[in-house]
This record gives C-alpha cells, structure tokens and sequence, in this order.
C-alpha cells in the first residue's frame, strides 16, 4: 500500500502495511517506523479495518485522477 499520508505527522500514523512472523504483527507505518505486537485475530481485523478505511479517504482526496 501506498502512503497517501501528505503531512510528516499523518506519515507516523499511517499503516503501509503489516506482516506476521512467528506470532508477532509487524506494523509498518508510512514514517519508516515498525512496531511489533503479539498477533490475535482481534488485531488483525482491527489493521485491515484501518488499511480500508485508509483506501477510502485517498479516493476521496484532491489527487485522484
């Protein structure tokens, strides 16, 4: 995923994506920071609802073509 975020600020808060390796979630965020928390079901499903909720704010933006 892209990051969309145009402000330093929203780039620490923006979710680029996430993977799971042996029990832990690494969230990568748009700063270039990764945090790691242990995975649950509950956790994954909270990311992906973020991640969407990312998508349809950047297709409401002034930069869609």
């Amino acid at each position: 995923m892209y990051n969309y975020a145009l402000k330093k600020e929203d780039s620490k808060i923006f979710i680029k994506h996430y993977e799971i390796k042996n029990g832990v979630i690494e969230i990568h965020l748009g700063s270039g920071e990764v945090y790691r928390e242990p995975y649950s079901e509950e956790k994954e499903k909270q990311l992906l609802a973020i991640e969407r909720a990312q998508v349809n704010i950047a297709k409401m933006g002034p930069f869609i073509r």
